[in-house]
């Protein structure tokens, strides 16, 4: 009978041992590499994988600080299950705004299974960035102003009294028979949405404008085209959103790359002080000119005669049918 409780005892811490070596091997594992070249302001990737026990989805926690990096996108592949453990690939894209040896942070992620989460953290990468570092003597422009005292009441009262002439005055004119003489609104273009972004782009002068007004201004070119175009809200999301948006619309993957390329330099002109050269400044231009040429609207037309209906996806013209 001892013999017999001895062996008990010593199955059991042996299925104990095996057990606790079996939820070691599948604790779920990161690693990420950098990548082997790096440009501040263009988009690079960095790789890796990611494993842990089958069955849970892998997720990046939203709204975490990635430094001298600018997230655009992330990619995670279908698993690869071996031994009831799944790998999984790991591509992040990522905009450096600084040069020589920069940390991409370590983020936070989440395995979600039914309701149970369970968080894990990738480990940080160390990128060497190549390409011209801003001056730093150069000017910061405030995103918003500093606070100081409210002044919307004297705002609200100037308001209330330019109502109240301009009121006096109508009726004023009212009672003399001579109605005021008020400026006609500004006529509505009704030129396709391409029309326009291509005459805005062909008048836009780099020698002109410093680098940062250039860019903004094409940057916006490009975001209201693609909201009259395509209903993307582009000038109210950041670039990252838009290429997201772009994508969920069916655009081409090549338009797509192109438009992410100068997203990405109209950003470093105007977050990282970035001076490109001349030359750099109207491939961009073409760059912006080339997306709207690729993604016209086959409805679009450039004469606007007669009754027509307008193009419902695009805002262009249609030809009046025959009746």
């Amino acid at each position: 009978m001892r013999h017999m409780a001895w062996g008990v005892r010593l199955a059991l811490f042996g299925a104990a041992v095996l057990s606790a070596g079996t939820s070691f091997a599948k604790a779920p594992a990161f690693e990420l590499k950098p990548p082997s070249a790096a440009e501040i302001g263009k988009a690079t990737t960095i790789t890796g994988t990611v494993s842990f026990p089958a069955g849970p989805a892998v997720r990046l926690v939203d709204g975490q600080n990635t430094g001298d990096f600018e997230l655009t996108d992330v990619r995670v592949s279908e698993p690869r299950v071996h031994d009831a453990v799944e790998t999984r690939e790991i591509t992040l894209t990522v905009v450096p705004f600084n040069v020589g040896t920069l940390t991409f942070p370590a983020l936070d992620w989440s395995l979600v299974q039914g309701a149970a989460t369970t968080n894990l953290k990738s480990p940080p990468v160390k990128v060497e960035v190549a390409g011209q570092k801003p001056p730093e003597d150069a000017p910061l422009r405030d995103i918003r102003p500093p606070l100081g005292p409210a002044t919307w009441p004297v705002w609200l009262a100037a308001a209330l009294l330019l109502c109240a002439a301009g009121w006096a005055a109508r009726s004023f004119y009212l009672r003399r028979g001579k109605p005021a003489d008020f400026a006609s609104e500004e006529p509505k273009d009704l030129r396709a949405p391409h029309e326009i972004a291509l005459e805005a782009l062909q008048r836009l002068e780099y020698a002109s404008l410093v680098p940062k007004e250039y860019y903004d201004q094409m940057s916006d070119i490009l975001r209201t085209y693609l909201e009259r175009r395509f209903g993307i809200p582009a000038l109210t999301l950041t670039s990252s959103d838009v290429v997201r948006q772009m994508r969920q619309a069916e655009i081409d993957r090549k338009t797509i790359a192109e438009s992410k390329e100068l997203f990405d330099q109209c950003d470093l002109a105007k977050f990282a002080k970035f001076q490109p050269a001349a030359d750099t400044a109207e491939r961009d231009k073409e760059l912006a000119l080339g997306v709207v040429r690729a993604t016209v609207c086959p409805h679009a037309r450039a004469t606007h005669d007669g009754d027509a209906a307008f193009c419902d996806q695009c805002g262009a013209l249609l030809p009046k049918q025959p009746a």
